[in-house]
């Protein structure tokens, strides 16, 4: 097999090898990454279940502390269950759609 890629006729390249350090590090970062996404997947499929406070606060990708701090000024809803508070989806979408920041214009210099 041929170690260059030919590009018209005229200009070959050779192919690009990926120092074997690097590609480790980058199939780690892939596999961390696939692994979020299965567990942000298994919360989200608690739909008609409620997320404990750590749940919801990883699912918005803030602390607890802070999401405890948004809680009781009121700017999201929850429901308690044994004294503790727990999130619904609708809990987290509503804060989401009404936190929502649209855009400023740019300014003209």
């Amino acid at each position: 097999m041929n170690n260059v890629i030919a590009i018209p006729a005229i200009i070959q390249i050779p192919p690009f090898e990926f120092p074997s350090e690097r590609l480790l590090e980058l199939e780690s970062i892939v596999t961390r990454l696939e692994n979020a996404a299965w567990h942000f997947e298994q919360l989200l499929q608690k739909e008609t279940i409620s997320w404990s406070e750590k749940e919801a606060a990883e699912l918005l990708g803030i602390s607890h502390l802070t999401l405890q701090r948004i809680r009781r000024s009121g700017l999201i809803g929850y429901t308690p269950v044994g004294g503790k508070a727990r999130y619904l989806r609708s809990h987290i979408e509503d804060y989401l759609e009404n936190n929502s920041r649209k855009p400023s214009p740019k300014r003209k210099r």
